[in-house]
């Protein structure tokens, strides 16, 4: 009730549908995450363990909220806590959109290490690229196969921040980076080294999110 309310602002004027709930249900259960997430931190920077970075540029974790409440053993709670507002918990586990952040094995490969890593206890990181178009969707248009782009944050306001578009990760403005591409190198007229001229460039935010064992 409380991120239905007061986080999405809606009201009991207001028709719920499943699409408002999974995105309310998704938000408390990722308060629990959050307070299990600080605890590790804590515990990491009291013993001072090293780390271990898995860098991949794809990840493939499937959808969260099932999983999580599930690791949490919330799933009954939630379920009749659901069933309250005259819905299904499997509707609300069908609202969750694939993370589109990859496209083969070697995302769903690297998923894999990092839910080992966290059911092990070791304090690892993954580190890859948020895409927003990270796979594509199939159709058939008058008899012909053809693809389009998969927005799997088309709920929300693309590159936001908007809570409803992925509530699950927790964005982190206060890290970004330019990144650049593109430019030519010449070398310099006078003395040794290159430059480069004609650099393209984009701005690039932080965003995390817990791996759930």
């Amino acid at each position: 009730e409380y991120h239905y309310e007061c986080t999405l602002a809606r009201g009991a004027r207001r028709a719920r549908d499943s699409a408002s709930l999974y995105r309310a249900a998704a938000l408390a259960v990722r308060d629990a995450l959050v307070a299990r997430w600080l605890d590790t931190e804590r515990a990491c920077a009291q013993q001072a363990p090293k780390r271990l970075y898995y860098l991949s540029a794809e990840f493939l974790a499937g959808r969260t909220l099932r999983n999580a409440v599930q690791c949490l053993r919330l799933e009954e709670g939630y379920a009749a806590a659901v069933a309250q507002m005259g819905f299904d918990l499997e509707e609300l586990y069908d609202e969750e959109r694939d993370p589109a952040l990859g496209s083969g094995g070697l995302g769903r490969l690297a998923s894999c290490f990092l839910d080992a890593l966290a059911t092990l206890d070791y304090p690892a990181v993954g580190y890859g690229v948020r895409y927003a178009y990270g796979q594509f969707e199939q159709l058939i248009r008058a008899g012909q196969q053809t693809e389009r782009a998969d927005c799997w944050l088309r709920d929300g306001a693309e590159g936001a921040g908007n809570a409803a578009a992925n509530p699950w990760e927790v964005r982190r403005d206060d890290v970004a980076f330019t990144v650049r591409f593109g430019g030519v190198t010449r070398r310099r007229s006078e003395g040794d080294g290159m430059d480069v001229d004609g650099v393209g460039g984009v701005g690039a935010a932080g965003a995390a999110a817990p791996a759930v064992t």
